[in-house]
């Protein structure tokens, strides 16, 4: 349902604390790295660190990405960039953020199964999803507890645990079939109060 918990397979490391950034709708930004961005010549060095070579229009997508903590889409990228005066494909940007993620500069997140979030900080942290809005919000490992997990299938090991919270807005109380939860097939069925016969 949709404040059901969900599991999603990320690097694990420590994580940050939430602050809204308001460039682009749906980002987020950590407010423990909000001054913290890398210049060019930063992500030109992760690049070549991570055996990758930093092109124009790779170290232009990284940029927007990884010049401070944050959450986007590959299209709100594109978008970014075209708003720009960038001329760069979809192909490209998607290609770019493929490799990043594959290389471990940017860790994607899949919200549902046609839509990925890149999220540039990339210490183990949970997120809120905002099912109306799209947006992700970090949420520091120190603000949830495990206190016990299923065994692992045989020959298998942990590589990482990450948390999503789907929210969505209250529901109004007092509003019938609304804010009430749904009833189950064990429940009776409800009636009419008996009428009177004269």
């Amino acid at each position: 349902g949709p404040g059901a918990l969900c599991f999603v397979r990320t690097p694990f490391a420590r994580g940050a604390i939430p602050m809204q950034d308001e460039r682009v709708p749906g980002q987020n930004v950590s407010a423990e790295h909000a001054n913290q961005g890398l210049s060019r010549e930063q992500i030109a060095r992760q690049f070549r660190q991570h055996g990758l070579k930093p092109t124009e229009q790779r170290l232009r997508i990284a940029e927007i990405l990884m010049r401070v903590p944050t959450h986007m889409t590959a299209d709100q990228i594109l978008a970014t960039l075209r708003l720009g005066g960038e001329r760069v494909s979809k192909a490209t940007v998607y290609n770019t953020l493929k490799v990043l993620a594959e290389r471990g500069l940017v860790r994607q997140i899949h919200i549902d199964p046609v839509r990925s979030v890149y999220d540039s900080t990339r210490t183990a942290h949970h997120h809120f999803h905002d099912l109306e809005t799209g947006e992700l919000r970090d949420i520091s490992p120190a603000d949830i507890e495990f206190s016990r997990f299923p065994p692992l299938p045989d020959d298998m090991e942990a590589e990482a645990i990450e948390v999503v919270i789907r929210l969505r807005k209250k529901r109004a109380a007092g509003v019938p079939g609304v804010g009430q939860p749904a009833a189950s097939s064990d429940d009776p069925p409800h009636s009419a109060p008996p009428r009177r016969l004269d």
